[in-house]
């Protein structure tokens, strides 16, 4: 533990990720878009599967080892569609 508040930490996360998405936008490599439009964007993807587990096994007919399965599979695309949609 470190003492330090989330209210201490918070503005050094936003300033370094303001700071890296800047910088990319300035090579060209990522379309502009808010730290706090990124980071809500990242964590709905992330947390939203887990959030509506029920929903997602009836609408998508997953027992739990499926459902699993379907986790495993997120894991290795995520990534890749999140830094796809953000690419210039």
């Amino acid at each position: 533990m470190t003492g330090a508040t989330p209210e201490d930490v918070r503005p050094k996360v936003v300033l370094k990720l303001r700071q890296q998405i800047d910088a990319a936008v300035q090579a060209g490599t990522l379309r502009p878009i808010a730290p706090d439009q990124f980071l809500v964007n990242l964590l709905s993807l992330c947390v939203f599967p887990f959030a509506a587990r029920p929903m997602l096994m009836v609408l998508l007919g997953l027992d739990q080892r499926q459902f699993d399965d379907f986790i495993d599979r997120r894991r290795s695309q995520l990534a890749e569609f999140f830094l796809k949609a953000l690419r210039s």
